[in-house]
């Protein structure tokens, strides 16, 4: 579907349906959506999992990774959709498993569903 997005670039979602003057969106926070995602201050990438609520778990984080509160991460431009390079979400909490290479992680979805936000929608390009 077409991406959902709001004027401050924040990476909302997919248009599941379209209707006269309205649309249903899936959140890209909800359980079922996940997201190749890219961290801006270390460039590095993970998986963004919906968690429904606004919630995130970041999967495939690996332990080397210096992430931290307050990190932000985007959709990753690896993602080759229109959603690539959105603002996404914000690291809460990373830690540490003894023996595993990727670390727990848990972050936030950066759109808020209950302010008034005036939204936008990406359509597809046509093709021929």
């Amino acid at each position: 579907g077409d991406i959902v997005m709001t004027e401050e670039e924040i990476y909302v979602g997919r248009v599941l349906r379209s209707g006269l003057g309205s649309s249903d969106v899936i959140l890209a926070s909800s359980r079922s959506q996940i997201t190749d995602v890219l961290f801006l201050a270390s460039g590095i990438r993970a998986l963004a999992k919906g968690e429904g609520g606004g919630e995130l778990a970041i999967d495939l984080l690996p332990e080397s990774a210096e992430i931290k509160r307050g990190d932000i991460f985007i959709v990753s431009p690896k993602a080759d959709n229109l959603a690539s390079g959105l603002l996404f979400g914000e690291m809460r909490e990373a830690s540490s498993v003894n023996g595993r290479i990727f670390k727990n992680a848990r972050a936030v979805h950066l759109f808020n569903s209950f302010r008034d936000t005036p939204l936008f929608v990406i359509t597809s390009p046509l093709t021929p």
